[in-house]
């Protein structure tokens, strides 16, 4: 693949062309029933096992898949993939590799955590467009974010004002908020929330075809759908991607290949 820069990638169509739309109406759901499939479907989290891919993204799919997040150099505001970060800090880059076990000392950057930034989300919205025949989605957000909640904030977010009372999708750990909009609109859910940015943290068509899941505390998403779906993600050029299986761990220690952080005290 090729290293992500910054500005923004160039779309390009993938089967189907995913028009850029930054005007659109995000509607707040109070009826939830299109999320009743996903409450059934995604594995509840047990201590045994905790964090997975399964409980992030529904296992009956044929294929898994993991999305790597750049890292982002605020001084040179350079996009890196994390294969690169490895190389540099003479760590080995795998499927299951977790950031912080890449950079114990060096300093590059940092991944985003619970967001997919902007460049990449665009992309990987152009590839999964052409993988349904839907153009209307579902988005969930997740409801513990400050920015949603008045007593958290000093600055205004219209877009909050109308989520006090609204009902919520109870899923494995979380419980988010529920959106309708159509597919090419996804990107520009993030800036919804200006000053803040932030990505859906789960999306499916309406066909229910793939879903794609940015858990809040992860650096990567995951996404779940047909083989040939998977296999596009995996071979995009712009994209770092991995295939997964429901039964991987998505926390630290799922990184047995690189060293664990040092801790420092003192």
């Amino acid at each position: 693949m090729a290293s992500l820069a910054s500005p923004p990638l160039n779309a390009r169509s993938v089967n189907q062309t995913l028009p850029m739309n930054d005007q659109t109406d995000f509607v707040l759901m109070h009826d939830l029933s299109a999320a009743d499939w996903l409450i059934e479907q995604l594995t509840p989290w047990m201590r045994d096992r905790w964090a997975h891919v399964g409980g992030l993204v529904p296992e009956e799919f044929e294929a898994h898949a993991r999305i790597l997040h750049p890292v982002l150099n605020e001084r040179t505001g350079r996009y890196r993939t994390w294969r690169e970060v490895a190389q540099i800090a003479g760590r080995t880059a795998h499927p299951k590799m977790q950031f912080p076990r890449l950079v114990q000392d060096v300093e590059v950057g940092w991944p985003s955590e619970g967001h997919l930034p902007r460049p990449v989300s665009q992309r990987v919205l152009e590839i999964l467009a052409g993988f349904t025949s839907s153009v209307s989605c579902w988005l969930c957000l997740w409801s513990g974010f400050g920015f949603l909640h008045p007593q958290s904030r000093n600055f205004d977010v219209p877009a909050a004002d109308e989520t006090q009372d609204a009902p919520l999708v109870k899923l494995p750990g979380r419980e988010y908020l529920l959106y309708q909009a159509a597919l090419a609109s996804v990107p520009a859910f993030a800036e919804l929330w200006t000053p803040s940015s932030q990505s859906a943290n789960i999306v499916w068509p309406d066909d229910r075809r793939w879903c794609l899941a940015t858990e809040i505390d992860l650096d990567s998403t995951y996404v779940a759908g047909s083989r040939e779906c998977i296999n596009a993600l995996m071979h995009d050029e712009h994209l770092e991607v991995f295939e997964a299986l429901p039964d991987d761990p998505v926390h630290l220690d799922a990184d047995s290949i690189n060293p664990p952080p040092i801790r420092r005290y003192g």
